[in-house]
């Protein structure tokens, strides 16, 4: 997958991008503002409202009012292992979903 930074690899992406292209733009989306908060690019990990932004901008057909839509996809990322969902009340960051943890398994 394109990041911001360099291409990293994510399994299973190409099956990903061609069953649920919304979905794996919004990982991606998520995974160009997490590098970007970690590598001093961006100011904070990011809420849903910049996923969706971000998504929107990679070619993802999202209402841009659809922030509902980026939650249920983040959901669906974790469930299939590709985020980590902290649990509310756990994370010292705005952000409830982080992808570099996923990446080390």
């Amino acid at each position: 997958m394109d990041t911001i930074l360099n291409p990293v690899a994510v399994p299973g992406w190409k099956e990903l991008l061609a069953e649920h292209p919304t979905r794996a733009r919004v990982l991606q989306a998520l995974t160009n503002l997490e590098l970007g908060y970690y590598f001093g690019l961006k100011p904070a990990l990011p809420t849903r409202k910049a996923i969706l932004a971000e998504a929107i901008r990679l070619g993802a057909d999202i209402s841009p009012s659809s922030q509902q839509t980026v939650q249920r996809h983040l959901d669906e990322l974790a469930e299939s292992g590709h985020v980590i969902k902290v649990e509310k009340g756990k994370s010292p960051w705005r952000s409830r979903y982080l992808l570099l943890p996923a990446l080390k398994g």
